[in-house]
């Protein structure tokens, strides 16, 4: 699936705005339960392709906590995953430096820090 989850997502032309609210999360979460409810009904796995966070948004704001909240999503469903980054308004790779936007992974479990 292409990732479009209710009130969670996020465009480049939303103003900057507190993500991550408990009733968002909670939101997440129970379309996650939809999916996952379709996928045990026909038997085949989840691919949630896709996901990011643009750079509109920041700590402060909550983007790590909207990884992070995704990837406990991702996780306790068993779905499979990838993050989108378009070296754009969704980086989580800078190609010219060489390095990784480590809040992203440390929110998403891949970080030693």
């Amino acid at each position: 699936i292409h990732c479009k989850p209710p009130r969670m997502t996020m465009r480049l032309e939303l103003l900057v705005r507190m993500i991550g609210s408990t009733a968002e999360i909670s939101a997440l979460n129970q379309w996650m339960d939809g999916i996952a409810a379709w996928s045990k009904s026909h038997h085949l796995p989840i691919y949630y392709g896709e996901f990011a966070c643009n750079h509109a948004q920041n700590v402060t704001t909550g983007r790590d906590k909207w990884y992070s909240e995704h990837r406990k999503a991702i996780d306790s469903h068993g779905f499979a995953a990838s993050v989108w980054d378009d070296d754009g308004g969704f980086k989580l790779y800078d190609r010219q430096a060489d390095t990784w936007d480590e809040g992203v992974l440390k929110a998403l479990g891949k970080s030693d820090s």
